[in-house]
């Protein structure tokens, strides 16, 4: 079971060699960990990241978006943001209060663009068909359904801590509920997810929080027939999930075996509670 969260690359990780690249990022709303910035500062540290990485195409979950009268998101998103072509998932323009989107923008143009629904009609992940000079390619961005742990984040830090080794019961049964409700979710959302990519006519790209580790029932249904950029091009513990002291992965960039992967990097900056991925890519000759 350990040998799924640690990566032995089957071929030597030389960056230079993949054509484009793909970058997943969960920015928890822009809220931070590490400082005390406003959410638009941390937008605007972000889009600058992101930038300076220059990727072919970014997915991002938790954008955060509000009413168009009163909020810059959208002002800096459109300024701010150099990728030229953007995905943007549905969003009430005239809500007041603040909600969290999907975001996929592209160098190339998106030709095609929709949602993925879950049983509540919420929005667990959108695709873009993204016109490449070699051919189209759909990028799948998702955000499975999160554990939503608060108090029992504690549990991940306890180095942070020290007092929960003295009472852990109190918030791991609270974290035991809490996973016994999500699980079942988060695999209901794969299988619309993977429905989804079944009777798609492209090769795919899937990318973004899936809240779960390479060892869950979700990651196995997603991963069919696709290549963990993790697992071919990095090694080691790869950590994702910035606020925990463990080696937990749940930002993952699966690629479709038609295509290649060149190259796989975590960049730990602490922007967000999770650490965004970068994997480079390839089309096959």
């Amino acid at each position: 079971m350990m040998l799924k969260h640690f990566n032995l690359p089957v071929f030597k990780n030389r960056l230079h060699e993949a054509e484009y690249s793909v970058l997943t990022y969960n920015v928890h709303g822009f809220a931070g960990v590490r400082n005390g910035k406003s959410s638009y500062e941390r937008q605007v540290q972000i889009h600058d990241f992101v930038n300076k990485i220059n990727p072919t195409v970014v997915c991002i979950q938790e954008y955060a978006m509000k009413s168009r009268k009163h909020a810059r998101y959208i002002e800096f998103l459109n300024n701010g943001l150099k990728l030229p072509n953007k995905h943007l998932s549905d969003f009430d323009a005239e809500f007041k209060g603040t909600s969290y989107t999907f975001l996929t923008a592209s160098t190339f143009p998106i030709i095609k663009q929709g949602n993925i629904f879950t049983m509540e009609s919420e929005i667990c992940g959108i695709f873009s068909d993204i016109q490449f000079p070699e051919g189209i390619i759909r990028v799948y961005n998702i955000h499975l359904e999160s554990v939503k742990l608060i108090s029992e984040k504690k549990l991940l830090r306890p180095h942070r801590n020290p007092g929960i080794l003295k009472d852990f019961l109190t918030p791991i049964n609270g974290a035991i509920r809490k996973l016994r409700k999500a699980f079942p979710t988060r695999a209901y959302e794969a299988w619309m997810i993977a429905e989804s990519i079944r009777k798609c006519p492209y090769p795919v790209i899937v990318a973004g929080d899936f809240n779960d580790t390479p060892a869950s029932y979700a990651y196995e249904m997603l991963s069919k027939n696709m290549n963990d950029a993790a697992i071919n091009r990095s090694f080691g513990f790869q950590r994702t999930y910035a606020e925990s002291l463990y080696p937990i992965r749940i930002d993952h960039v699966l690629v479709d075996k038609s295509l290649e992967i060149k190259s796989y990097e975590r960049r730990k900056i602490y922007l967000s509670d999770h650490f965004p991925v970068i994997a480079g890519f390839s089309f096959k000759e």
